[in-house]
């Protein structure tokens, strides 16, 4: 009996240091109302960050088909902002369904957020502005980067939001945004494998490609700066 109740009381320190962890996690799931949708987001910051400090601030773009939380978990972004001391926000796109098979207006690609031309571009300006309001930002610092159809909305952001953003690193997605014409220089690292057969680095509909639309070529269409 003696072990039993060691045990139970163990079990309950357990839970407790859990539930305290739970509640003082920095992660958090916001709302922001945009173009007459509620839009989505997920928040990271560090323990480490100081409002006297200026911060830097990423966004990673999931991929299409998949949505923030997914993207937060496969990443591993939460546990590089916490060792670089940055804020990270992991946007949701729109899709049928409000938490699940989600995409980026990248352009020509994809799926609903294109088909809809919903103002993602717009969402994400709104999303850095109430960001900027709460935290200490360095508006100097302030990157994208996502995968496949996050890649490629990372793309269209530098596009048309060059003004905000420093660099983008996309992966696995293309500039697919035909008005391309960025106001001011917008550094970027792509990173992309040559046998991709859903977004073809050479361009075209891959043999394994969700959508029949066919992808630009990869090229580099913006000023490093």
């Amino acid at each position: 009996m003696k072990r039993i109740l060691i045990a139970l009381l163990m079990l309950t320190f357990s839970l407790m240091a859990c539930n305290r962890n739970i509640n003082n996690s920095t992660d958090e799931l916001r709302t922001l109302q945009h173009d007459g949708l509620e839009r989505t987001y997920l928040l990271h910051v560090p323990s480490s960050y100081d409002e006297n400090k200026a911060t830097s601030l990423v966004l990673l773009f999931h991929g299409g088909g998949g949505n923030a939380e997914n993207q937060q978990r496969t990443s591993g972004f939460n546990e590089l902002a916490n060792k670089e001391g940055f804020i990270v926000a992991y946007p949701n796109g729109t899709g049928k369904f409000s938490d699940k098979i989600l995409t980026w207006n990248g352009g020509i690609c994809c799926g609903y957020a294109s088909e809809n031309q919903i103002d993602d571009v717009g969402f994400i300006r709104a999303l850095v502005t109430e960001l900027q309001t709460q935290y200490n930002i360095d508006s100097k610092r302030i990157y994208a980067t996502g995968f496949s159809n996050g890649g490629i909305m990372s793309y269209r952001l530098a596009c048309e939001a060059s003004d905000l953003f420093a660099a983008i690193a996309p992966v696995s997605g293309t500039q697919n945004f035909e008005a391309c014409k960025p106001s001011e220089p917008v550094s970027l690292i792509h990173f992309h494998g040559t046998d991709d057969t859903h977004l073809p680095y050479n361009g075209g509909i891959g043999d394994d490609s969700t959508t029949q639309v066919s992808i630009h070529q990869l090229k580099p269409l913006l000023i490093s700066g």
